[in-house]
């Protein structure tokens, strides 16, 4: 892998392809992992933010 480009090499600068494929096949993997995850975790904090307030009246009732 090269990144930097010498001015006596300017025909092997910056990325191959096959590099490039790899690296976007792990960030599809990635999000494809995370995402279903991150939509759970909004949900479960709606839930609880629309919890919050019953959860008050529930206990100013009681007292």
């Amino acid at each position: 892998m090269t990144v930097g480009c010498s001015s006596l090499q300017r025909d092997n600068c910056g990325f191959t392809l096959v590099e490039l494929l790899v690296v976007i096949a792990i960030i599809g993997i990635l999000a494809a992992v995370i995402a279903p995850n991150a939509f759970k975790a909004v949900e479960k904090g709606k839930v609880a933010a629309a919890d919050v307030p019953q959860s008050g009246a529930t206990a100013h009732n009681n007292i």
